[in-house]
């Protein structure tokens, strides 16, 4: 380990695609850490007590570590890009959004509401593809760029429950799953454009070659 590797990790954010990356894997974590921080006080409103809310909270777990396999194969048949966009970004932020609804429309049910929780789990599981791709955006500096990605993870980890601080107040339930269900797609949005290298060739020759 040097002053130099270190130094490395740092610039090596200075490529668009890396900061891309780092984005997405930002938002990644983002329910899975803020939604603790006020989804129960939001049950509780409508009825739910915390021993349901403890058995949902850990149901979504528990749904997470079958779906983190399962999706480990279907982004290689899918496509890793395409598991991210779809399942992990614009499918949370749909999940979070009957997260808000549930409630809303049908009070207190158990069932329905631990089903839509359990949902979080398979959606959260779209990311993971993000970990295989990540260091082939920079094949040159793998370990620089799985730094960025555990960045990213700690990152995710701080604006979740800073984004509830902020606007739960003001916005309540609604709004701050409003806010996260925006960066989900925004992280949706975004994977397209993590493209390796070796893609990035292939479509300028491409390029040229209809020029």
């Amino acid at each position: 380990f040097s002053a130099g590797e270190l130094l490395k990790g740092i610039t090596i954010l200075q490529r668009p695609i890396i900061a891309i990356g780092l984005v997405v894997k930002s938002v990644n974590g983002i329910a899975q850490y803020g939604l603790a921080t006020f989804l129960p006080l939001y049950l509780i409103s409508y009825g739910y007590s915390k021993t349901e809310w403890l058995h949902m909270w850990s149901s979504v777990f528990l749904v997470a570590i079958f779906a983190n396999l399962f999706f480990g194969f279907f982004g290689d048949k899918f496509g890793w890009r395409k598991t991210i966009m779809w399942v992990g970004g614009f499918g949370y932020a749909v999940v979070l959004l009957l997260v808000w609804a549930v409630p809303q429309l049908l009070g207190h049910n158990f069932y329905v509401m631990a089903f839509v929780l359990c949902l979080c789990g398979v959606t959260m599981a779209g990311y993971v593809p993000l970990s295989a791709l990540f260091p082939m955006l920079a094949p040159d500096s793998k370990g620089a760029a799985m730094s960025v990605l555990n960045l990213g993870a700690g990152l995710g980890a701080f604006i979740a429950p800073a984004i509830t601080a902020l606007f739960y107040s003001s916005l309540g339930a609604g709004g701050v799953l409003g806010i996260y269900a925006g960066l989900y797609v925004l992280s949706g949005v975004l994977t397209p454009f993590l493209k390796t290298p070796e893609e990035l060739r292939q479509q300028v020759a491409l390029q040229n070659e209809r020029a």
